[in-house]
């Protein structure tokens, strides 16, 4: 029987660029708090996206560079209820809401609990199952703490895209309550990771991301606000196939 193999005493400094992204998004979930409280809205809702860019290529880069660990898994865990789980929300809180009421408050207390809900439960999966958090094939149980960060933000999208058309605080209220139980209801949910295109579809298909990336670029609000709608319509829909699916 061999002896276990030895941990290396030195690595090389590339592998720990998982971790610094990681980190970096940490670190911007942070500052858009902070930006929050002086009233920068749209620069904390910038931040925010910014670290939903890195955690979505921190993890592809860990796989790329083989330096996945226990610790960057930790930090993308920890990371993640920060960035998503708090920072929305807070944000939302004070552009949305008096902060000397309790009413809002409840509703971004109970978004960011379902938040760690999710997250705790997505680590447990983790030990115990070799691709967690999908029992459906291609695609999430519940709403992503990303995606559902982008979502409960829809009413900043709207305000500042149509500001004479602001929702009153009981619906944004509850659509923060909404979104948090959508992270932890079993939702089937899509998971663009695991979704495969046809060789033929590939360059309409970048053609499409570039041409979203440019509308959010020039019309930020509307784009993200018609992203979020859309997402929303077709996390619907498939629930209702799931449901009619199940029934039968």
């Amino acid at each position: 029987m061999r002896p276990p193999r030895r941990p290396r005493a030195e690595m090389p400094l590339v592998q720990l660029l998982p971790n610094l992204m990681t980190l970096a998004a940490l670190v911007a979930g942070l500052t858009a708090m902070r930006l929050a409280l002086l009233g920068r809205t749209e620069a904390a809702v910038a931040l925010i996206l910014l670290a939903v860019i890195l955690d979505g290529l921190d993890g592809l880069v860990a796989r790329a560079l083989r330096s996945e660990s226990a610790l960057g898994a930790e930090l993308d865990s920890l990371a993640d209820f920060l960035n998503f789980g708090v920072a929305p929300a807070f944000v939302l809180y004070l552009d949305y809401f008096d902060p000397a009421s309790g009413f809002g408050w409840i509703a971004m207390l109970s978004y960011s609990l379902c938040c760690v809900l999710r997250l705790a439960r997505f680590n447990i999966d983790a030990r115990t199952e070799p691709d967690p958090d999908t029992p459906k094939k291609g695609g999430f149980s519940g709403v992503p703490s990303p995606a559902a960060a982008l979502l409960v933000m829809a009413p900043i999208y709207l305000d500042q895209a149509f500001p004479a058309a602001g929702l009153p605080t009981f619906v944004v209220a509850a659509l923060t309550v909404m979104v948090g139980a959508m992270m932890i209801a079993p939702l089937p949910t899509p998971s663009l990771k695991r979704v495969s295109v046809p060789r033929g579809a590939i360059t309409p298909l970048l053609l499409a991301a570039t041409l979203i990336a440019a509308a959010v670029a020039i019309w930020t609000w509307e784009t993200l606000l018609l992203l979020a709608v859309a997402y929303m319509v077709r996390v619907l829909i498939g629930w209702a196939i799931y449901l009619r699916r199940k029934r039968a």
